[in-house]
């Protein structure tokens, strides 16, 4: 859904190493600011309580995990309305046509339990998954939420039928929707965003290391770019609440299996070693092998200002490299090479420039970025 900025306020820069560690700022920010998509929180919010009052039917499209049932539930609360949600991939007709009656010779059907029947303060009736679901499901379901009526069943006044479902871009098993079915919708593209689901996480005792971890990686909740949904991250996080200090010391690999499954174990690796407060310096396949979580390690040990972690990485990359050998195949492989000047230029300040004087007295000069120079 695309809505022009009324606030009047200047769009965010991209920051420099100085304000994110050299990390351009978040897709969803940018997104939420050109009015191309709406962050979880406040922002969506505000678009639900507009549809709502406007009795415009959205469409929340957006990854699974993020939270779009979720804030309907709370805008359902915050409103004092009602609020009903059903998974379509998980039902049959008569669970939603209802079964038939014949009643005078004619033949009706029952509508089930969970449709309203009176309009009270009203309410969001939410149904989940209808680009996933069968066919014959989607199209008895697409008449409530497009026409409010099933067969002779009619939506309550006040009750606003909402969908929610996945991207067809994004490698999900889905179905793509009539184009003429979709305007009938108001369609909200939903991001994750950190600043919102931190503030939520907060108010909501997840675990303060799971929050700092989400807070100090970049693109900690875009999966698209090596990231954790926020579903995983609260379920890591009462994993981790469950298990308390006595299980993860008498038996770690209990809960590093629990967290593979949840948030993965290059996240799991990154996340115990906050917890424990026994991470390691980088070493050079690190780098090589996962530059990406590398870096992100390197910005969040630049954000809590621990120097002597990417001193001692900065020490061991330049001890590995010193060798011609080594030097010449790094030259040969641009992969490697690229990934290696990155970690160069990532270095903050002082540190950064040690590295470059090092590498000017080798010789290596390939391994310095042109923009540093």
């Amino acid at each position: 859904m695309a809505m022009k900025n009324p606030s009047g306020r200047r769009r965010p820069r991209r920051r420099g190493a100085a304000g994110s560690g050299g990390q351009s700022l978040e897709r969803s920010v940018l997104d939420a600011e050109l009015g191309v998509a709406a962050a979880v929180g406040p922002a969506l919010v505000e678009l639900l309580e507009l549809c709502w009052k406007a009795d415009l039917a959205p469409l929340l499209i957006g990854r699974a995990g993020i939270g779009k049932s979720q804030i309907t539930a709370t805008v359902a609360e915050r409103l004092n309305l009602g609020f009903i949600s059903r998974d379509l991939t998980l039902m049959e007709p008569p669970d939603l046509v209802g079964l038939p009656q014949v009643k005078d010779g004619v033949t009706t059907f029952l509508p089930p339990e969970f449709l309203p029947r009176e309009p009270g303060r009203g309410g969001f009736l939410v149904i989940e998954e209808i680009n996933r679901a069968p066919r014959y499901m989607r199209a008895c379901c697409l008449e409530l939420l497009t026409s409010r009526r099933l067969g002779s069943y009619q939506l309550p006044r006040g009750w606003l039928p909402v969908a929610c479902i996945n991207p067809q871009s994004e490698g999900y098993d889905v179905e793509e929707l009539d184009h003429a079915l979709m305007t009938r919708f108001v369609q909200i593209q939903v991001t994750a965003s950190v600043k919102s689901w931190t503030a939520w996480a907060r108010a909501n005792d997840v675990h303060p290391k799971v929050i700092e971890y989400v807070e100090t990686v970049p693109h900690s909740l875009d999966e698209s770019a090596g990231g954790v949904n926020p579903r995983s991250w609260t379920y890591a996080s009462r994993a981790l609440q469950a298990a308390g200090a006595e299980l993860l010391e008498r038996s770690p690999d209990t809960i590093v299996t629990a967290l593979n499954g949840l948030i993965g174990p290059v996240h799991t690796t990154a996340l115990l070693r906050l917890i424990l407060g026994t991470e390691l310096a980088l070493k050079p396949g690190d780098i090589l092998h996962d530059w990406p979580t590398s870096r992100a390690t390197m910005n969040r040990w630049k954000k809590q200002g621990r120097l002597d972690l990417l001193a001692a990485s900065m020490r061991a990359v330049l001890q590995w490299v010193r060798p011609e050998g080594v030097a010449e195949e790094l030259r040969q492989d641009s992969r490697r090479c690229s990934r290696m000047r990155g970690f160069f230029k990532t270095l903050p300040g002082d540190l950064s420039e040690q590295a470059r004087g090092c590498l000017l007295e080798l010789g290596y000069t390939f391994l310095i970025d042109p923009a540093t120079s």
